[in-house]
């Protein structure tokens, strides 16, 4: 005779599968909300020591401030941190991110940001991308990737 399965027999199958999945997530932190700034090239020397060389080759590279940089102990060099901008109306190009690789500390930047007090100073090209380049500052959300 054969035997016939119930749904209940799938629970933990389906729990076996969707708990390492779950756990896959690609985020590091929850997202937070800072302001950004937009700097210009050139973008070495830098605090991580990249040469122009081996900097992303996409352009989409950013600076943090020093709260970010001493947050796990390490600096930050290399880590992607998703971005959005979050400011009012006529600032932000609504519904589009950004990947952000840390390649410098801005304390440390050879170009000034265009505004101080930031927690992230962006790339010509990463700015662009989220906001309008004629806005000194923008309010942003961003989340650590890795």
């Amino acid at each position: 005779m054969a035997k016939t399965l119930s749904p209940c027999n799938f629970i933990p199958l389906l729990i076996a599968i969707a708990l390492p999945l779950s756990l896959l997530s690609t985020a590091v932190d929850p997202p937070e909300v800072a302001s950004a700034a937009r700097c210009d090239p050139p973008y070495t020397p830098n605090a991580c020591g990249i040469d122009e060389e081996h900097l992303p080759s996409n352009g989409l590279v950013g600076a943090v401030d020093e709260e970010l940089w001493n947050k796990a102990g390490t600096p930050p060099c290399g880590a992607i941190f998703q971005v959005r901008c979050i400011e009012g109306p006529g600032a932000c190009r609504y519904g589009t991110t950004v990947n952000v690789t840390i390649t410098d500390r801005i304390q440390q930047m050879v170009s000034a940001p265009s505004s101080p007090g930031v927690r992230f100073a962006l790339s010509s090209k990463a700015y662009g991308s989220i906001a309008d380049p004629g806005k000194d500052s923008i309010k942003i959300q961003y989340q650590k990737l890795s």
